[in-house]
């Protein structure tokens, strides 16, 4: 588990804080999502998880180890991360997954890394594009790429910040379906930032929402409600169900 407590956050010693008081625990085998409006603190949030950012106050454990004491290597192991916007360098895909196996490296690579990444490009079904560029890959399959880096790394956590945000909607259903195999799969605990309510209401199990910096609401799908998004997202919007589905509409 990952448990967040009392974390506040500022970019500048100057500025108010970003987050503020905020405690939050990420349960394992749930898929968490994270939801506001932007500035809520929701990248904030995932930038304090993955010691891209220092917190002001406050500690983050994971699996009772403080992040703050934990070596970068360790840190490895637990939390892989799925940025908004993958690179799109010219590495090709299987050295591009390969780097994933970092933390593990004594001198260079061994038999066992390679044969870890054809297992993962098999499993995520890009075995195909081993030798192809990552520059030459649609959005999808790029982020294909950057969730087989994670899973070589052997990331119990892995952190994802928009995933589907550039993704036509195919690939993005794609890609939480894939999210949902590898929770059961794996045994991986994903933990998303979106925007997109109805994706999240359809493929989330705990739900946590920010507003101005602060935690609103957390729970599972059952706290979800016309007047908490109405009130999250200053929206005037309802819940349909729909052939025992939940979709979130403007009135």
């Amino acid at each position: 588990m990952i448990e967040i407590k009392n974390l506040s956050c500022t970019y500048s010693k100057k500025n108010e804080d970003v987050i503020k008081d905020i405690s939050i625990n990420f349960e394992e085998g749930n898929i968490n999502i994270i939801l506001g409006k932007n500035g809520a603190g929701k990248s904030t949030i995932i930038k304090c998880l993955t010691s891209l950012l220092n917190y002001s106050q406050g500690e983050i454990y994971i699996d009772s180890k403080n992040l703050k004491e934990m070596k970068l290597k360790d840190k490895a192991k637990l939390i892989g991360y799925v940025p908004q916007d993958n690179e799109s360098s010219y590495l090709s895909v299987f050295e591009t997954v390969l780097l994933g196996r970092i933390p593990y490296l004594s001198y260079r690579y061994a038999p066992s890394d390679y044969q870890k990444v054809e297992q993962v490009l098999f499993e995520l079904g890009i075995e195909h594009l081993s030798s192809k560029k990552v520059c030459e890959l649609s959005g999808g399959e790029k982020q294909k790429v950057a969730i087989g880096r994670t899973l070589v790394q052997g990331s119990k956590y892995i952190i994802f910040d928009e995933p589907t945000s550039s993704l036509d909607i195919s690939s993005q259903i794609n890609i939480f379906k894939l999210i949902k195999r590898l929770v059961k799969e794996k045994g991986i605990t994903p933990i998303i930032s979106m925007h997109d309510l109805n994706l999240s209401i359809e493929y989330g199990d705990r739900f946590f929402f920010l507003k101005e910096g602060e935690l609103v609401k957390s729970g599972s799908k059952e706290i979800i409600t016309s007047k908490l998004l109405n009130d999250v997202f200053d929206v005037d919007v309802e819940i349909k169900n729909i052939e025992d589905k939940q979709f979130i509409v403007h009135k």
